[in-house]
């Protein structure tokens, strides 16, 4: 269990520096051109060629990081806090990295997630090729329920693991996974029945990021629509 922890926190490392290279690269072009697209992706086009690409994707590696996650009693303690922590930071950057694209790429982000290096373009000086509105809103709509899936489900094993560490810093809660599923999922849509309750400073200092990332959710879903139009 160490070891695949130990990949996986690699592996969602390694994704998070990709996303900063890609916030970065389309910040700083207006024109973008096949090849500079490819720039983007030079984790992904490694993991592919050793057959880690189905693996090398957000939702896939916080669900299994999770998993792993909720079994405190069969990792050891260093290599769950760098488990947890991996996927807290990978979390945030993920926020950050939806929030840089979309302002650079408006509606048309979906060829920087989604580009097929064997995608044949007809213009290269057009920013971005055009796609189909309903087709576009589609794929917004399941962009938009997979980073409310992966804070939700990825907060959890935070939760567990601050409790691991210290047990009174959450009271009415077990020590089960779901318990702080359940936790994550009232803090992220911030119903707040108080049945389960932080009492560490650390442990609300999580919730309020939890609550500021649900907020921050909700704005990328109003700036997508707002910043969605029809082909031209």
């Amino acid at each position: 269990m160490n070891i695949i922890s130990w990949i996986l926190t690699i592996l969602l490392l390694l994704k998070t520096i990709e996303m900063l290279i890609q916030s970065i690269i389309t910040s700083r072009f207006t024109e973008f051109s096949e090849a500079e697209l490819k720039k983007s992706f030079p984790i992904s086009r490694f993991v592919n060629k050793v057959r880690l690409g189905k693996l090398f994707r957000v939702p896939v590696l916080i669900l299994f990081s999770s998993i792993i996650a909720y079994f405190p009693e069969c990792l050891s303690d260093l290599t769950l806090y760098v488990l947890a922590s991996a996927i807290f930071v990978t979390l945030w950057v993920l926020l950050f990295h939806s929030f840089a694209i979309r302002f650079n790429l408006g509606s048309s982000d979906k060829y920087l997630r989604y580009f097929n290096f064997d995608y044949q373009w007809g213009n290269l000086n057009q920013r971005l090729p055009n796609i189909d509105t309903n087709i576009n809103q589609r794929h917004i709509i399941l962009y938009i329920v997979a980073l409310v899936f992966v804070t939700m489900l990825g907060y959890s094993p935070i939760y567990l693991t601050v409790a691991h560490y210290d047990p009174s810093a959450f009271t009415g809660a077990s020590n089960s996974a779901i318990d702080y599923l359940y936790f994550s999922v009232v803090s992220f849509t911030t119903v707040g029945y108080g049945d389960i309750l932080p009492k560490s400073d650390f442990s609300k200092l999580l919730v309020i990021s939890e609550i500021v990332y649900s907020f921050g959710v909700l704005v990328m879903l109003i700036l997508t629509y707002s910043t969605t139009t029809p082909d031209k």
